[in-house]
């Protein structure tokens, strides 16, 4: 372990040029914040969306404290305070069909339609979305240090390991390895 170690010797250069190579891979997927009005049945979603549909915020909010039968977010206006990320997985009790319908809508809007689920009729109203950003080097920097860390390492000791072969000529008899079956 100490001559792998010894012979991996990383510089800031080597950092940024793997970052480069590497910037999909450190980038804040796509993100909203969401308020949402739950209720029972299809009629009264459907009026609601359609009483709604040019609603502010403040208005949203208003109407959740009002109706919404969600007691976990009713007093808080429907906000889930939990914020959503694209292609991560959904925080408690919210639905795929609720995380799609969040994407497609703009910020400041409701989303077109009442999303159906096994606790009743969602109406979703995309308070924020904020879009995918790369991250910046200095903040992933240490990140970048242990993948391109972990690459080297294992790239010298395959070095070391074939080095040694070829210096020893190993035989590895797999016959002894078998086991009786």
């Amino acid at each position: 372990a100490q001559e792998i170690a010894s012979k991996i010797n990383i510089v800031e250069s080597d950092l940024t040029t793997y970052y480069e190579a590497n910037k999909a891979r450190y980038v804040e997927p796509e993100s909203a914040s969401i308020s949402q009005i739950l209720v029972a049945e299809e009629a009264a979603a459907k009026a609601l969306a359609e009483e709604l549909k040019d609603a502010d915020g403040a208005a949203f909010a208003a109407k959740a404290m009002e109706v919404s039968i969600d007691e976990a977010t009713k007093a808080n206006g429907g906000e889930i305070a939990a914020s959503i990320q694209k292609g991560r997985p959904a925080p408690a009790g919210l639905s795929s069909a609720v995380i799609g319908a969040v994407f497609q809508t703009d910020s400041g809007k409701l989303a077109s339609e009442p999303i159906k689920t096994d606790a009743g009729f969602h109406l979703v109203f995309v308070r924020e979305r904020q879009a995918e950003k790369q991250k910046a080097f200095a903040d992933v920097r240490d990140q970048v240090y242990q993948e391109l860390h972990a690459q080297k390492e294992q790239e010298t000791e395959q070095q070391l390991m074939n080095r040694l072969r070829d210096e020893y000529s190993v035989v590895i008899h797999q016959s002894k390895f078998k086991t009786e079956e």
